[in-house]
């Protein structure tokens, strides 16, 4: 009984100071203003695609029309077939990427050196002409093999070769600035003079320079073969064969019931297209994460962030890890995005449709923070207080236990951190 008297008295104690008021009005005003501010975005998610069409026919073809491509003779979902085609590319390597784009690289170099070699000799005359510019013709091709395998390696959702931002800048301007020039020799008649202009060029700039001391911090992707095998075994091969006979399904049922308007048909057919989605959507980012995840066994994070690429871009393998273990449960469970809400995210929809909810979990999160940060003051001035002003002797010679005074104030402050949310809870939903 000793706790909840002292509990009253803290009570009249507080409503006797205005901070108590001013957290009110604080809270009224935060619930005012949140509408202006709440402007969440809604999640992407397949099951957000409507399907247009006043037959089972006319759906199905909507549903093709805007998520599959026609590809050797078959329809399939684009994202989940390039994504198998990396993985396939990487297995079937006889050569890796930074080879075949060092051996280019070393052609081009081999081959300007011979033009060197040549337009250097002091009795160059005219009739060495032809041979300059064959020499011109075989330094062009070179040059120009090695930036078409650098930007085919590079400019792709999964880079197979590591370069910096750096090195990827100072290559391509080397490259352009080379291939650029060539471009006014090749397949010309130029003169020795021209000729021994553009020699000094290369040289002045230092292009050759650049691009070698660039070349060799370029960096091969590393993964373990083992483990993509087992991905594109698992995943693409068994999720072919569920998709094909998704889809053979909405087939028969077109040839069946395709001039059908009939609700039951065209909702059929629909629950097997979201099926289809689903399946895909997700076994497309298992092969992504799953990729990533290999690479990320073999390179540190830290590392990985610095090289060019999308998905190197702030690289995290614990959120690659996550997203992996995410997806793989949503899809032996047959699930997607839709039914989970990211309860971590501030200021977005928990579905493909904003509701009440949204809304009230957005003040929840401002308020939990000024809830929190007041509490903790009220707290502390509540000791404070009575040591400043000289209650606490007062109190202590009372016949209450300390810690029954202390349990009864972390209680007060306990009590109003449950009444603000409380309040702010039912306000925000309604």
């Amino acid at each position: 009984m000793g706790i909840f008297r002292l509990f009253r008295g803290e009570l009249k104690k507080i409503f006797l100071k205005p901070g108590i008021f001013i957290m009110s009005g604080l809270l009224i005003l935060i619930l005012a203003i949140a509408p202006k501010f709440f402007t969440p975005n809604n999640k992407t998610d397949i099951s957000s695609i409507k399907f247009s069409g006043d037959t089972v026919s006319e759906v199905f073809l909507d549903f093709r029309e805007k998520n599959l491509v026609e590809s050797n003779g078959k329809f399939v979902y684009s994202d989940f077939e390039e994504n198998a085609a990396t993985i396939n590319e990487l297995l079937t390597l006889t050569k890796s990427p930074l080879a075949e784009f060092q051996e280019a690289f070393l052609n081009t170099q081999k081959a300007r050196q011979t033009f060197s070699g040549t337009i250097k000799v002091q009795s160059v005359s005219d009739s060495d002409l032809p041979t300059i510019k064959a020499q011109i013709h075989d330094v062009y091709v070179y040059a120009v093999q090695t930036k078409t395998i650098f930007l085919n390696y590079l400019k792709r959702d999964i880079p197979l070769i590591l370069v910096t931002e750096d090195d990827e800048s100072n290559i391509t301007f080397a490259l352009n600035n080379f291939i650029t020039k060539l471009e006014q020799y090749e397949g010309k008649d130029k003169t020795v003079t021209d000729y021994k202009d553009l020699e000094t060029y290369i040289e002045t700039n230092n292009l050759m320079t650049i691009l070698k001391e660039s070349v060799e911090k370029v960096k091969d992707l590393e993964y373990t073969r083992a483990d993509l095998q087992r991905l594109y075994n698992n995943y693409y091969l068994t999720t072919t064969i569920s998709l094909t006979t998704l889809y053979n399904q909405m087939t028969e049922m077109v040839a069946n019931t395709g001039s059908s308007s009939e609700a039951k048909d065209i909702s059929k057919l629909t629950t097997h297209a979201y099926k289809y989605l689903g399946i895909a959507d997700n076994a497309t980012n298992i092969l992504k994460y799953g990729i990533m995840n290999c690479i990320s066994e073999k390179v540190s994070d830290k590392t990985l962030s610095t090289y060019q690429g999308e998905i190197f871009e702030n690289f995290n393998s614990y959120r690659v890890q996550e997203n992996l273990s995410r997806y793989t449960y949503m899809y032996k469970n047959n699930t997607s995005d839709r039914d989970y809400a990211n309860v971590l995210a501030f200021n977005q929809g928990s579905n493909t449709t904003t509701n009440a909810y949204d809304y009230m979990y957005f003040v929840m999160e401002i308020m939990s923070f000024v809830i929190i940060a007041y509490c903790v003051v009220l707290g502390a001035n509540m000791i404070a207080s009575e040591q400043s002003s000289g209650t606490m002797k007062m109190l202590a010679i009372r016949p209450y236990k300390r810690w029954k005074i202390m349990f009864a104030k972390i209680l007060t402050t306990l009590f109003f951190a449950l009444v603000f949310m409380l309040i702010t809870a039912l306000v925000s939903f309604i």
